[in-house]
């Protein structure tokens, strides 16, 4: 587990839905950034794979800070059924938002595009997307005192 412990506080509905979106939409504008960097230099030089494969740990990154920016300004207990439910919201958030710039960008959903992937992208694409949506249960605040917005630490 990683370390930086939660706040003793109770799953609001609202807080999860806050939490959830912000996660989401942090994370799809840092897999936006690598996106680009990935399909504008990456691929064409590397090819799909290895630029996938390169791309997933700094996405992954940009994840892990981005649920513990959210989980400290937005606190979400940390029983199991509340960090489920933002991982999971979170994932359908981050689904929908790649589905519509794919939609823009391409034409197509994102899963006709996803369907042109060799075994070994689908592969990193859907660890990734597991990572994503396991974060919020893998990562605590330890900091005693004051959590965000107020709310005490026990």
């Amino acid at each position: 587990m990683l370390t930086v412990e939660s706040p003793r506080v109770v799953a609001r509905p609202a807080s999860v839905l806050k939490a959830s979106l912000a996660y989401a939409g942090l994370a799809f504008l840092g897999g936006f950034v690598f996106g680009t960097i990935r399909e504008l230099w990456l691929r064409p030089e590397l090819g799909r794979n290895l630029a996938l494969t390169l791309e997933a740990p700094f996405v992954i990154g940009v994840s892990l800070l981005a649920a513990f920016y959210v989980l400290r300004r937005w606190p979400v207990s940390v029983d199991l059924g509340a960090r489920l439910q933002m991982g999971a919201l979170s994932l359908a958030v981050l689904l929908g938002l790649e589905d519509a710039l794919t939609w823009w960008l391409r034409g197509r959903s994102v899963f006709d595009y996803w369907s042109t992937f060799d075994a070994w992208a689908q592969a990193v694409n859907v660890l990734g997307l597991l990572a994503f949506a396991a974060l919020p249960l893998l990562v605590r605040r330890a900091r005693r005192g004051v959590g965000g917005r107020g709310t005490p630490v026990t």
